[in-house]
């Protein structure tokens, strides 16, 4: 009888390891389609496969959770989130155009829906940032062929895209612009951004062995970012590097804020030299002196947010709906653009208590990482916790490029980017599980 006792609960644990190494294995191939499809997103005659692409991977994914009886927890984070959706649940209901919020809320709710699943495991990381330096190359090289072979490129790549497109693309190429297979500016470079930040995390957990091969590909990825033109994200990758560095493997030394100072220094003085012997470099920093024909430094920013401020007077209490303002143009205030300022919009489309209730989810994962981070360089739960250093790195830099670009564009208004928030976002959770676990286990 007792032998038959042991040999059951063998049995059971055995049944049990090979279901979670299952279950592991298709949210890490999820994971790799999710981030397929957000490369997609911007290519017109590709984008129309996103939305049945993301349906269907997210109902193979609650298929396997079902059959497999795994067990999804809710942490304080996910509550958050959930508030979050009741926020905008109501936003939709008083919503002054009730397709753009039903679609916003659509796409909140999904990504959360991802996030929350994804926070529940932690086998999958390794292959996530694997998988987006493989595309953040590739856009990278792209970008970087369109400079010296642009017949190679608009052969190739131009007629991915609509005739409008096209005519902007091309003009962004012929102003030394260079928007590669992302087709805009803006994404490429964010897209580009993604694979700096996987590389830095790397180096500073010194994950890789693999040193000349990280830099290699940190020198060609930032080339890249100078090719797109875009100061924002040059700025952002820099606080986002000094930031992740400081917090990571500087914060276990006396000399660290002397260290950033140096380092913030030697990095202002390298571009500056570069960029008399490299055109696209000068061109980039002439735009922060310069700004083409515009004497406006803010390439027309304060206008939006001038307009966006008087908006808010309107709406300040329930808002005009989440996502409506780019419909809200009248005489006086054109809202085409988007008042480039996530915060400001999120004010006019969700009014003041509705915009501190999107943030409070965002701002609880960035801290939660911050603390994750001391504890594993730390080494408060044994060397076994090392492993997660890269990824809760990758996590607080793309977040604090994400917050920072916030400030002057839209991130949490672009799908792409909002779906790789919450991807990367998902991270720490999980990993704040697995330490909660190693305590219980104690």
């Amino acid at each position: 009888m007792l032998e038959r006792l042991i040999m059951h609960i063998k049995n059971f644990n055995t049944t049990n390891e090979l279901k979670g190494k299952g279950y592991r294995n298709i949210i890490s191939l999820i994971v790799v389609l999710f981030l397929l499809a957000i490369q997609s997103l911007s290519i017109d005659k590709l984008s129309f496969l996103s939305v049945p692409f993301l349906l269907l991977m997210i109902f193979i994914l609650v298929l396997n959770i079902m059959l497999l009886g795994i067990r999804i927890h809710l942490l304080e984070g996910h509550l958050w989130l959930i508030l979050c959706f009741f926020m905008m649940l109501f936003s939709v209901l008083v919503s002054d155009n009730f397709s753009n919020s039903i679609q916003y809320f659509s796409y909140y709710v999904l990504f959360g829906i991802i996030l929350i699943i994804l926070s529940n495991t932690i086998g999958w990381h390794s292959i996530c940032l694997k998988t987006q330096l493989v595309f953040s190359m590739t856009h990278a090289i792209i970008t970087i062929i369109s400079v010296f072979l642009p017949i190679v490129y608009y052969a190739l790549v131009l007629p991915m895209y609509s005739t409008i497109n096209q005519n902007l693309i091309v003009y962004w190429m012929q102003n030394n612009s260079y928007p590669g297979i992302a087709g805009q500016l803006g994404t490429n470079s964010f897209l580009i951004t993604l694979g700096i930040a996987i590389v830095f995390a790397n180096i500073f957990s010194k994950k890789s062995q693999k040193g000349k091969i990280q830099i290699i590909f940190l020198l060609i990825l930032i080339a890249a970012l100078f090719l797109t033109g875009k100061r924002g994200m040059l700025i952002g990758n820099i606080i986002a590097a000094l930031v992740t560095w400081y917090v990571g493997p500087l914060s276990l030394k006396k000399t660290r804020i002397f260290n950033i100072l140096l380092a913030s220094a030697i990095v202002v003085i390298t571009i500056y030299i570069l960029s008399g012997f490299i055109p696209a470099l000068e061109q980039t920093l002439g735009r922060f002196v310069n700004n083409g024909d515009d004497t406006d430094f803010s390439s027309g920013r304060f206008e939006l947010y001038e307009g966006a401020l008087q908006l808010f007077k309107e709406y300040y209490l329930f808002g005009s709906g989440i996502g409506t303002y780019t419909s809200l143009s009248n005489g006086e205030i054109d809202t085409s653009l988007g008042a480039h300022n996530d915060l400001l919009q999120m004010m006019v489309e969700t009014g003041f208590i509705g915009s501190v209730i999107y943030f409070i989810p965002i701002i609880w994962v960035l801290n939660r990482t911050f603390k994750l981070i001391r504890m594993a360089y730390r080494n408060q739960y044994g060397h076994e916790f090392y492993k997660y250093r890269p990824y809760l790195l990758a996590s607080l830099y793309i977040q604090i490029i994400i917050l920072f670009y916030s400030m002057i564009g839209n991130p949490f208004h672009y799908y792409n980017m909002l779906f790789i928030y919450m991807i990367f976002a998902a991270i720490p959770m999980g990993v704040e599980l697995a330490f909660k676990r190693k305590e219980q286990n104690r």
